[in-house]
């Protein structure tokens, strides 16, 4: 910065910043990674790619749950994470005992996992550089979810784990399906209805609105229907369904 250039700012009149002696050498392109680490640094998020581009084709041949699926695991269930380890906390509990919690990143996010002191010294072994597997325990509460981890495996090593372990997903509450019948003493098209209802056995509740010139009544059920009983019911009766 020229001294002329510098006149009526705050420090214009300091000799250090009036001059400046700037000198650049070439240098080979940094690597994908550790641009990406940089960007990550400065800016909070990845911009160029994903640390994990280069292992996604082997990745997405295995059977595992994505970080933005955490919600719909059932409480209790097993499941398999994949991706890189950005961030490891440790922590001491109020007995003494070490644990640490875990931030891990894969294609759809990132999230937070406990483990401990024997889990967090087999990491210390381990290439975080590289894609690392975990086998873990979803609980769910009112307050918050816990992923605690049960295994830890390399890319290499998971593949055989994943073909074992069988993520349950949570029940989501639906809407009752509400099958609309006109009043009628045709006793076949009942019977007809309630095989069809009895066929396809399932987690939604039902209920039967019978229709007539007077009043409409509405009868709730102990009967758990699945989905594809609407196509069916609409294909073969005249019956509304809601």
């Amino acid at each position: 910065m020229a001294r002329k250039n510098a006149v009526g700012s705050l420090f214009g009149d300091d000799a250090e910043i009036t001059e400046v002696d700037l000198q650049l050498s070439n240098a080979p392109e940094f690597e994908i990674k550790q641009i990406l680490e940089f960007e990550k640094d400065t800016l909070g998020l990845y911009v160029s790619g994903h640390p994990l581009d280069d292992y996604r084709e082997e990745i997405d041949q295995l059977n595992y749950t994505l970080s933005s699926d955490i919600e719909n695991i059932a409480d209790g269930s097993t499941a398999i994470f994949i991706g890189k380890v950005e961030d490891i906390h440790k922590k001491i509990s109020k007995k003494g005992n070490a644990f640490g919690i875990l931030k891990l990143m894969d294609f759809h996010g990132d999230i937070e996992m406990m483990l401990f002191s024997d889990k967090l010294e087999q990491l210390e072994h381990m290439e975080l550089d590289e894609p690392v597997a975990f086998k873990v325990k979803v609980t769910h509460t009112e307050m918050f979810t816990r992923i605690s981890v049960v295994e830890i495996f390399t890319l290499k090593e998971v593949k055989k784990e994943a073909k074992k372990v069988q993520t349950k997903i949570r029940e989501i509450p639906q809407e009752p399906l509400l099958v609309t019948v006109r009043l009628s003493k045709d006793l076949a098209r009942l019977e007809e209805l309630y095989r069809l209802i009895r066929q396809n056995p399932g987690l939604r509740e039902l209920k039967l609105c019978i229709t007539s010139k007077l009043q409409n009544v509405v009868l709730d059920s102990a009967i758990r229907v699945d989905n594809k009983v609407i196509a069916e019911i609409q294909k073969l009766m005249d019956v509304d369904v809601a």
